[in-house]
């Protein structure tokens, strides 16, 4: 994976790339006290379930309260 990403993408974007993998693996430590590539099936499902339920309520969020409706912005 990281020839495919070092041939692909822009440093700047590698970084974003390496960091969000990271962060993946952290999250998985973190709920299941293994590495992602080191977890089971159940437990990658589950830990990404969790990141896309998170995902879906931030934007449901920044649906509901759009940057637009902040007093200060909206002069």
């Amino acid at each position: 994976m990281k020839v495919m990403v070092n041939d692909c993408y822009e440093a700047p974007d590698q970084r974003v790339f390496l960091e969000g993998m990271d962060n993946l693996d952290a999250a998985c430590n973190k709920m299941h006290k293994l590495g992602f590539v080191e977890a089971t099936a159940e437990q990658r499902l589950s830990l990404l379930t969790a990141i896309d339920k998170e995902a879906k309520e931030y934007m449901s969020q920044k649906e509901i309260y759009p940057i637009t409706t902040i007093p200060c912005l909206s002069n």
